[in-house]
């Protein structure tokens, strides 16, 4: 087999690479990376590329780490290609975040990447992972019980990230280095059995291997590259299920069981990417609970990954992280400007209609209605609404519960003339028609909102 013929062969088949590309080499100065630095040095001039090399100190191995540093800086000078060496101290960084190390490695090395990426302008991200990987991690994730998705592996291309050598294995990969007479280091953490894809790597398959004659890393890489289209497939049709199924605030149920069942599942997991910014941590039965929410009424809520709630709202469900109800109460008096610093507004409430920074269309108040102090304040239990307790009427208008408590009153006492509702687009008022006045009323009042202070 021509190893350098069958990777350009996946870099094309992929269209990995485009003619001019500048291109960022994830470098540890591993067997892998160093083999893949100088796999795309050597065929620069084939595709007009312009190389650079990212090493990542992760500070976990003292001297060793700071040797394999060394390497990959004398490396890169002697094949004049740009070093970028950058530490980072990934003990803390987990710790902070509540990660293993393993987790809080993979998550700043793709943030340095992408950082390096967009300073040096470059088009494509180089990363070393091969056959071995793919099948570890495919292993890894049917132990875990995945689906169709999680049994795809390691992408050859996502955007910016390409993978030459997903179709080549690390055995491979060390005679390609043997064969240019070049050294590479050897990462102590990687021999220990402390991880559980090292012991994958170093106990499992060779077991199945040696005692079962299963030649593991190229069934695995076939249930992978099998699974690939079929993944495609039904993630293009769940996204334009997400356009009917998914708002801007949560998950239509109903046109979520209109779905068939192998799209349910997909577009709950979209949406809680959607709404939560990531879904790692975020299982089938975690869907599953959201799924049953559909059929259930209204009120009844799940608990999710990183604090996150998801709840049935009538006809909607909601994935938010709850946030604690902050009381509050502000005295207001007429003609006065109030800043609420729950809302992030000027209120004022004035006997003109017209004011400047004003950004409220708001229906006059009748004043002869009003008596006693005013105040703007969170809801309490026994607010009234003309002439209903107040939650009744969030319950009529179908207001979630979360929103309820995200309310600002303008009350009298216990009776709210207006409802303030913080919405992404800016405030929602809600006026208390027995407050306000008809044609003949002398004297009216409005209510002023704005985020800028006018003197």
């Amino acid at each position: 087999m021509d190893f350098k013929y069958e990777v350009k062969k996946t870099i094309d088949t992929h269209n990995m690479l485009d003619d001019g590309d500048r291109v960022i080499v994830a470098f540890s100065g591993g067997a892998d990376s160093t083999a893949l630095l100088r796999f795309l040095h050597e065929i620069r001039a084939s595709y007009g590329l312009t190389i650079y090399a990212v090493h990542i100190n992760h500070m976990l191995r003292g001297k060793e780490a700071d040797d394999d540093a060394a390497f990959c800086a004398k490396l890169c000078e002697k094949l004049g290609i740009k070093f970028l060496l950058y530490n980072e101290d990934i003990t803390k960084y987990a710790t902070e975040r509540g990660l293993t190390f393993e987790e809080a490695g993979r998550e700043k090395r793709y943030e340095i990447f992408e950082k390096a990426a967009r300073e040096l302008d470059a088009s494509k991200i180089a990363i070393a992972h091969n056959k071995n990987d793919n099948a570890e991690t495919v292993f890894q994730r049917i132990l875990r019980g995945a689906g169709n998705k999680g049994l795809t592996g390691i992408p050859p291309v996502r955007g910016k990230i390409v993978r030459p050598f997903i179709n080549r294995t690390r055995t491979e990969i060390e005679t390609y280095l043997a064969q240019i007479n070049q050294d590479y280091k050897t990462d102590s953490t990687n021999i220990s059995n402390d991880y559980t894809r090292n012991k994958i790597r170093n106990e499992i398959f060779p077991f199945l291997e040696r005692e079962l004659h299963i030649e593991i890393v190229s069934a695995l890489s076939r249930l992978s590259e099998a699974c690939r289209p079929d993944e495609e497939y039904l993630e293009n049709i769940s996204k334009q299920a997400c356009e009917t199924c998914l708002t801007e605030n949560g998950i239509d149920s109903a046109e979520l069981l209109k779905l068939d069942s192998a799209l349910r599942m997909r577009v709950i997991r979209m949406a809680f990417q959607k709404y939560c910014g990531r879904v790692k941590d975020f299982s089938m039965e975690h869907a599953k609970e959201i799924l049953n929410l559909a059929c259930k009424q209204t009120g009844s809520r799940v608990s999710l990954p990183y604090g996150f709630t998801a709840q049935k709202n009538y006809n909607l469900i909601t994935i938010s992280r709850p946030r604690p109800r902050n009381e509050f109460s502000y005295d207001i008096n007429f003609g006065e400007e109030v800043y609420i610093n729950e809302l992030g507004f000027y209120i004022c409430i004035a006997f003109s209609e017209e004011k400047n920074g004003s950004v409220t269309d708001i229906k006059p108040f009748d004043r002869a209605k009003v008596s006693g102090n005013l105040q703007i304040r969170s809801r309490k239990n026994g607010d009234k609404w003309a002439s209903k307790k107040l939650k009744d009427f969030f319950i009529d208008i179908k207001l979630d519960r979360q929103k309820r408590d995200e309310a600002v009153l303008l009350c009298m006492g216990n009776e709210a003339l207006l409802i303030i509702l913080p919405c992404a687009t800016g405030p929602r008022l809600i006026e208390n028609r027995k407050f306000l006045a008809n044609q003949d009323t002398k004297e009216k009042f409005f209510v002023h909102m704005g985020e800028n202070h006018e003197s």
